[in-house]
């Protein structure tokens, strides 16, 4: 028994009965029964496989003969079903549709539209047996619907049918980019002043050229020849789908499809000339060509027309396989009337390279007529002039022999040039054969043209040694200082001619950033001139001989002893670092990354100004980096261990209200770091801001509230108070955020994102706010011991404080921040002695400080029963919980002998046995702190 694969790729008409590919298990009269009786078992049965694979779709079904193994593989890996049989060999048949034209292996059987379906075990085309028999046990990779259908016998030799969704069947958009010229939607012609038009040129040919080489062959006298088109760049979701496998086609609303073949090639260029990233992940290219089979010179004008008046194009839709991705956004406009060529006579001209070009290794469109250097391997060409029919490249006279001594070939289609290793910095001319729409050929004896072109193929690329990675962590105190790299003993790694020839004048030093990306943190410019072109060059030496720096100013050299290297006596070998100057040459755009410099060496002919080939390369990584912000500060105060958590006290502004500052939080650590333009970021709470001011940014998409660390910023009384009692939100998130290069003179908008880029920020914070008075507190000591009953003295005075709290203290005491107050009346006023009378008397109010505040008390009384004065003051209140009365208290004095420290209490009532006073501290915002009771019993008199 012969097994045969018939893997088909279907295309636009092709209709297939059985579309797809078949693994076979019956090509001629073997006997089924024999077979079903060596099938044994699957693994998992047919019926399960489907339930098994999912939604997800797979990626390929095969069957391995020898093995007996079917193996499946999904978005979840692989999976394998035995089934044991005696398989003989598998041949694999391919059907393809290339252009217009059905093949089998290769070989064309048919065209787009013929009927393709299986008949009595074998495939025919139109009704024509092909002699490529199908049998019943198959595997039908359908490219059209997109499934794979599987048809087998199970376990029990019953035939068992599923059908899987296929992984790259998955298509669920096509997004138009752009096209060549500036209207996206449009198949036009080359954009060509002379001609002042985006249409498809046309023209019937002038004359015949029996003996043309182009890929498109000979031309006949008035054979319709159409000029270059222009392509259509897409964007398909998922970007892994294969487009160029698909059926593609130009549909109108109608329903007609437009006579043209369109093809899908990765698309591989450079979007945009600033841009340093491909576009290959799922871009393509979709170029097309005229169905001249369907079009003719009779209706090329109205053909692509909507109402046949030549001004209207029709609408087309992109459909991929039957179905429209795309809107009727794209058209075909081809001109309305044949081409009258303008220059030239009808000739094409690329002499010089003109209107010449091609795609280098890195996806950017280069010319040949400005000298651009070829790469070894194939590179082809393509010429922007839309009269132009055909064209091909040959090597004659003396550039045949040296194309053939260095192995340069002409690629199959004529189009490009093979260039082999060996043949690096050689200089060839080629002839390019140009025929025009017209049917005019150039070089040819009609015309002086000669279109000869020089190829210069790139020099050999020296092989890069690579230092170390020179890390630059931007400075506090200087942040443009200069970044240095150490270049070690990296030059003895050259060849001393290398070296010689840089010392000897013959060779010219040039530093490039990271090609393949931006923001290094100096600028670059374009270079190109004397065949070197680069566009990323920070600097080149010229060797002044007095200031040896680089031409630019933006690079010093030095030796092993931080000296200047000259260029002109020095020998490399003692060059050891390089000094890259940011200050002389900041880029804007900078962001902090890993980048990998270039330092080069190249060949320089000063008689001529022109430069040859790479004698030295080195590969210099440097990371741009900014210190974390516990290298600039520490933390100060009162942290937590892990530093994230910083508790504070709430201070009171000059106006009386809450407030917060921070400014003793930190403090410097590195030199240059300053603490007062530490800037603080602080959270919403719940999307209000914490301050009455502050300035409002956002950053990332959230809004904050910045202040500096050392402001003073105003609470907001209705966000942090909870009445006059406590906090209701004493939590604040925040942030520090320093600029580095806020003194660096680059104050102006054009830096705002870089200094953004290079600001250093601390990790998430939480400030926790206490009230001001937060753990003040009243207390009555009897030898050292705090008590809450207090036995008043005789005439109901209470014992003045005395001693020290935590030793001996006895009576009453106010604590508050380390602060240790007694309460005894001559703390409060000034009490002044008579010699003469022997009398005592109270004056003047004393301030009496605890914590940093005064405490206020009304002249004559030990309460203050208004609001405090000043910022800084406290009030105390002395209230009877009982009757809600607020005690006077007076000092007793006698006037014979002494005065007495001990205070009074006033307003005592007589038949009160003991009553309960609270002790109330009030700050100059209002807030309120209630000690615990203290009780008070009557004076045993």
């Amino acid at each position: 028994m012969r097994k045969k694969y018939l893997s088909a790729l279907l295309f636009g008409a092709l209709l297939f009965a059985s579309a797809g590919t078949f693994t076979s298990c019956k090509d001629y009269d073997d006997d089924i029964n024999n077979l079903q009786e060596q099938i044994n078992t699957i693994n998992t049965t047919l019926s399960e496989l489907k339930t098994l694979v999912g939604d997800g779709g797979v990626s390929s079904v095969t069957f391995d003969e020898s093995t007996g193994v079917l193996t499946v593989v999904d978005a979840n890996g692989t999976k394998t079903y035995t089934i044991k049989t005696a398989a003989g060999s598998v041949d694999e048949v391919k059907i393809t549709i290339e252009g217009q034209e059905l093949k089998v292996n290769g070989e064309t059987v048919g065209k787009v539209g013929d009927t393709v379906a299986v008949a009595n075990g074998e495939l025919t085309i139109n009704g024509t047996a092909t002699g490529i028999k199908v049998g019943e046990y198959a595997i039908l990779d359908n490219q059209t619907t997109g499934t794979v259908t599987i048809t087998l016998p199970d376990a029990d030799g019953k035939m068992q049918t599923v059908e899987l969704m296929k992984a790259s069947a998955a298509l669920t958009a096509v997004e138009i980019e752009n096209s060549y010229i500036a209207r996206f939607d449009a198949f036009g012609g080359i954009w060509q002043s002379d001609n002042n038009s985006y249409n498809i040129l046309w023209q019937k040919s002038q004359k015949s050229n029996p003996n043309w080489k182009g890929s498109k062959g000979a031309v006949e006298k008035n054979q319709l020849l159409i000029g270059q088109i222009n392509y259509v760049n897409v964007q398909v979701t998922p970007a892994t789908y294969a487009l160029d496998e698909q059926a593609l086609n130009l549909v109108d609303s109608r329903g007609n499809i437009a006579p043209v073949i369109v093809k899908a090639t990765p698309n591989n260029r450079l979007m945009g000339a600033s841009s340093r990233s491909t576009s290959s992940n799922g871009s393509w290219t979709l170029s097309l060509e005229i169905d001249q089979t369907k079009v003719n010179t009779s209706n090329i004008k109205s053909v692509f027309d909507l109402d046949k008046d030549g001004m209207t194009s029709l609408g087309y839709a992109l459909y991929v396989n039957g179905q429209p991705y795309t809107t009727y956004d794209l058209s075909v406009n081809t001109a309305s009337d044949e081409f009258t060529p303008m220059t030239d006579n009808g000739y094409i001209n690329v002499t010089s390279g003109a209107d010449m070009y091609f795609i280098d290794t890195d996806g950017r469109e280069k010319t040949v007529g400005q000298a651009d250097k070829l790469p070894v391997g194939t590179t082809n060409f393509y010429i922007k002039r839309a009269d132009l029919y055909d064209f091909y490249l040959t090597f004659e006279k003396t550039n045949k022999s040296l194309a053939e001594q260095y192995g340069i070939e002409i690629t199959e289609d004529g189009r490009g040039v093979i260039i082999p290793a060996g043949a690096e910095g050689v200089q060839i001319t080629a002839t390019v054969h140009t025929m025009s729409i017209s049917g005019n050929v150039a070089p040819s004896n009609e015309t002086a043209i000669t279109n000869e072109v020089t190829l210069q193929i790139a020099g050999s690329e020296v092989t890069a040694e690579t230092l170390k990675t020179t890390n630059h962590v931007i400075s506090a105190a200087n942040p443009l200082s200069a970044i240095t790299v150490d270049f070690g003993d990296i030059f003895a790694q050259f060849p001393a001619a290398a070296r010689e020839a840089v010392k000897n004048g013959d060779a010219v030093l040039v530093v490039e950033s990271d090609a393949t990306k931006d923001g290094f943190l100096m600028k670059t410019r374009t270079y190109d001139k004397g065949g070197f072109k680069s566009d990323d060059v920070i600097d080149m030496f010229t060797f002044d001989p007095v200031t040896n720096v680089s031409d630019n100013g933006n690079i010093e050299l030095y030796d092993a002893d931080k000296k200047q290297w000259f260029a002109d006596k020095d020998d490399m070998l003692d060059l050891k670092y390089m000094a890259l100057k940011v200050a002389t040459n900041l880029n804007p755009n900078a962001v902090p990354g890993e980048y990998t410099l270039t330092f080069r060496a190249i060949e320089f002919d000063s008689n001529t100004t022109t430069y040859g080939n790479e004698l030295i390369k080195v590969t210099v990584p440097v990371t741009v980096s900014t210190p974390k912000f516990t290298d600039l500060f520490n933390f100060r105060g009162n942290w937590n261990d892990a530093k994230t958590e910083y508790t504070t006290k709430i201070t009171i502004d000059q106006d009386k209200d809450p407030a917060l500052l921070l400014g003793t939080a930190f403090e410097k650590k590195a030199e240059g770091a300053l603490t007062t333009r530490i800037q603080l970021m602080y959270d919403l709470v719940n999307n209000q801001s914490p301050f009455v001011g502050g300035t409002e940014i956002v950053t990332d998409g959230t809004k904050y509230i910045t202040t500096n660390a050392d402001q003073l910023m105003k609470l907001d009384k209705s966000v942090i108070y909870n009445g006059t009692t406590g906090l209701k939100n004493n939590n604040l998130g925040v942030k520090a955020y320093y600029d580095l290069f806020n003194a660096a003179g680059l104050a102006t908008p054009e830096y705002d994102n870089f200094r953004e880029a290079f600001a250093v920020t601390s990790d998430d914070l939480t400030v926790k706010l206490q009230k001001a008075l937060e753990g003040i507190t009243a207390a009555y000591y009897v030898n050292g011991a705090a008590t809450n009953s207090v036995q008043l003295l005789t005439g109901n005075e209470i014992l003045a404080g005395s001693g020290t709290v935590g030793k001996d203290a006895n009576g009453l005491f106010f604590s508050f921040n380390g602060d240790d107050v007694a309460v005894k009346y001559t703390n409060w006023y000034k009490v002044d002695y008579d010699k003469d009378s022997e009398t005592y008397s109270s004056g003047a109010y004393n301030a009496v400080e605890i914590g940093g505040y005064n405490l206020a008390l009304e002249k004559g009384k030990f309460q203050n029963s208004t609001k405090p004065t000043n910022a800084g003051d406290i009030s105390v209140t002395f209230v009877d919980e009982k009757n809600g009365l607020e005690y006077n208290w007076v000092g007793v004095a006698d006037n014979n002998k002494s005065y007495s420290e001990n205070v009074g209490v006033n307003k005592w009532t007589n038949n009160l046995g003991s009553t309960n006073v609270v002790i109330k501290f009030t700050d100059a915002t209002g807030m309120t702190y209630q000690m615990s009771p203290i009780t008070l019993i009557k004076a045993k008199n």
